[in-house]
């Protein structure tokens, strides 16, 4: 669908009437960008010291835990919306910040005299505005991107988008005789329940599959969710090789993905690899082959100036630059191991994908990181596996071998990297605690930005129990103050349906769910040291 140019004071309003929900995204943190950059052969700027540009930065909820985890770095937001950037200033002042400046201005309005940046995000916007602010954001990560600078940019991809936005005209359809943005968002959820519950669904195509899959999604998202990305006037999906084309005439080129998982040809069939190395050094024709054979509907690019060298050769010994960890986990049980035995483990990843472990040397290597929370050195991890094995080393070569392995692992998106040694904890302390941050919104809202910039969703109780998490209270101190807030009738404490009111039994609950809570905290990457 072609954008069409809307005036400011319709995007204000809408964006007004219904602020987006400003929620922390890990793909576009300084951090996780240089780690890319440093994997391909960057010299990309430093986080703790560099200049961060976030357009659309909405009410702050992704670029202040950024300012707070870089204090020696500069951040400036930009958006339209004079609401939402009242409401950053406000969590600026609450969490006295000095190096993060909220900008209420049109992207349209940024120029050389907002400077150079080394790090560039744009979230959620390219596809949602004009053509001429579409322009003008290629134009920004060109004139105001630092030399060695990455700008990371999302938007809504073909094909897979196609299908979706017959979803969002059937919306749009329903809902062109109201303009209050209300309106627009009751008539949309009556028209979903109508679909859902009508008697058009039941057939079992793989269409009407997904589409009762997508209205599922649509029905239960926020507002803002909504009407921002399914009613605005402009949705504009792309084709990788459109969007590398404007790249390409604002002197830009392609990084590679936020995700790189999405990127290794490995990841396919045996089959259909063959056929895209066919495609030889043509990353972007490469790229918008991937995209048809998965029905891509959403991408989040990495782009660097033109002239920047990338090596796209990497080799296991690279590994040696980065932090390691994994969110997968063996399926047998394997705390009586022999590695002496020759035997194959299943090991199961966060979504489900499976894959066998016969090497004793990854198999060692994968174990030590399932037993970490916290990301682990590449070369402690090294040493790690040399003491597990003992005088199972016989091969010099080992190192080299099992770094390959690893790093096969990492693009196919089963090991995570990461450029700095982790702020979040591997155990819990006598004196637990979470950041400022996380404490502080936790007092307005119901989620919390954890030590990776993640979002992690926290209920009444969790929100309670954050307030006490600052690092000088002991367990008992933690139970004493929580039992305050049940004494007081703010929690209440539950036993088969009915609320306990019995003191003891209160505080015995109070410690079981305590210890829960801050398990969960732990393995969320809430817990810092």
């Amino acid at each position: 669908m072609a954008a069409e140019k809307i005036s400011s004071e319709e995007v204000q309003n809408d964006y007004d009437a219904v602020p987006y929900i400003s929620y922390p995204y890990f793909n576009t943190h300084p951090e996780h960008l240089y780690t890319i950059g440093n994997l391909f052969g960057m010299e990309a700027a430093s986080p703790s010291s560099a200049r961060v540009l976030e357009l659309g930065c909405a009410s702050g909820g992704n670029i202040i835990p950024m300012a707070i985890k870089f204090p020696e770095a500069d951040f400036v937001g930009v958006d339209y919306s004079t609401v939402q950037i009242d409401e950053a200033n406000k969590h600026k002042e609450k969490l006295g910040l000095k190096n993060v400046e909220f900008k209420g201005v049109s992207i349209s309005d940024i120029d050389e005299s907002f400077g150079k940046f080394d790090y560039i995000a744009v979230h959620g916007i390219l596809s949602w505005v004009p053509k001429d602010i579409q322009d003008k954001i290629f134009e920004v990560c060109d004139k105001n991107l630092s030399d060695n600078g990455i700008a990371y940019i999302s938007y809504n991809t073909l094909p897979g988008w196609g299908i979706v936005r017959s979803i969002r005209e059937m919306m749009l359809y329903h809902t062109d005789k109201f303009t209050n943005p209300a309106d627009k968002i009751r008539e949309a959820r009556m028209l979903l329940n109508f679909i859902k519950h009508g008697n058009g669904l039941n057939s079992e195509t793989a269409y009407t599959k997904f589409i009762q899959s997508e209205i599922d999604t649509l029905s239960t998202c926020s507002d803002s969710y909504l009407i921002h990305d399914h009613l605005e006037e402009n949705n504009e999906p792309f084709y990788f090789h459109e969007f590398m084309s404007n790249a390409h005439k604002n002197n830009l080129q392609y990084l590679g993905d936020a995700a790189v998982a999405t990127m290794f040809i490995g990841n396919f069939p045996k089959e259909t690899a063959e056929v895209l190395k066919k495609v030889g050094n043509d990353i972007v024709k490469a790229e918008q082959y991937m995209d048809f054979i998965r029905n891509r509907r959403f991408r989040s690019t990495l782009l660097c100036k033109k002239d920047i060298k990338i090596n796209r050769t990497i080799k296991g010994e690279k590994l040696k630059d980065f932090y390691l960890s994994t969110g997968v986990k063996p399926v047998q049980d394997v705390s009586k191991l022999d590695f002496t035995a020759d035997q194959t483990i299943d090991f199961r990843g966060s979504k489900g994908n499976e894959f066998k472990v016969r090497d004793k040397y990854l198999l060692a290597a994968l174990l030590c990181l399932c037993e970490k929370s916290c990301a682990v050195n590449a070369n402690d991890l090294l040493q790690d596996v040399a003491i597990r094995l003992g005088s199972l080393v016989l091969d010099n070569q080992y190192e080299e071998k099992l770094l390959n392995s690893m790093l096969v692992l990492v693009f196919s998106g089963n090991i995570d990297l990461s450029s700095a040694k982790p702020s979040y904890v591997d155990k819990i302390s006598e004196k637990p605690e979470v950041s400022e941050l996380a404490r502080y919104q936790a007092t307005y809202t119901d989620w919390v930005t954890n030590e990776v910039a993640n979002k992690v969703t926290v209920d009444l109780f969790g929100r309670a129990l954050l307030q006490h998490l600052n690092g000088e209270n002991s367990f008992d101190d933690i139970v004493a103050n929580m039992k305050k807030h049940v004494v007081s009738k703010e929690l209440n404490i539950k036993e088969d349906g009915k609320v306990v009111t019995d003191e003891k039994v209160i505080e015995e609950k109070l410690r079981e769910l305590i210890n829960i809570s801050l398990q969960k905290m732990l393995s969320s990457g809430l817990l810092i040291g």
